[in-house]
């Protein structure tokens, strides 16, 4: 492959950025490489999936970590870039929240009813249905492996 693999830090979000990012960049190479030599490590084939989804909202959060970080910025300047962050990401992901708690009582109600209806995570949560369509609009790259995952779902059960 002729190119190392960025270190990856669980602390620090440049260092997944990077790592999302050579990833996504050498994804051909590297199911070529676990198709050709089939090392115990292969991952499953959503893998790729998950990092062409994830980086950019990592590189996105990255942006904003560096630019709070600098000596200038103010308080009231880092929570507004905060704030930016959490409503491109909750725009992205088409998230909902933060939910009252009448919200939220609906919501565990429906996934009551169906355990895959979406995901809730303290005052936020997300439908099946926006993830599909968040996938969908990543590329038809995307688009065919979503097909073919939801035809082996289909065909399994």
């Amino acid at each position: 492959m002729k190119s190392l693999c960025p270190t990856f830090v669980y602390t620090r979000w440049i260092s997944m950025g990077k790592l999302l990012k050579w990833l996504k960049n050498k994804r051909i190479r590297l199911q070529e490489h676990f198709a050709e030599r089939k090392p115990s490590c292969t991952p499953a084939r959503e893998w790729c999936l998950v990092v062409l989804i994830i980086q950019p909202l990592a590189e996105r959060i990255e942006k904003t970590f560096l630019s709070i970080q600098g000596f200038n910025a103010l308080v009231q300047e880092q929570r507004q870039e905060l704030h930016c962050l959490i409503n491109d990401i909750s725009s992205r992901c088409n998230l909902k929240g933060p939910l009252t708690a009448a919200e939220k009582l609906e919501f565990v109600k429906a996934l009551e009813d169906d355990p895959f209806h979406g995901w809730i995570l303290q005052d936020y949560c997300v439908e099946r249905k926006e993830i599909f369509q968040c996938i969908d609009e990543v590329g038809g790259f995307v688009e065919s492996e979503m097909d073919e995952l939801k035809n082996s779902t289909d065909a399994n059960g």
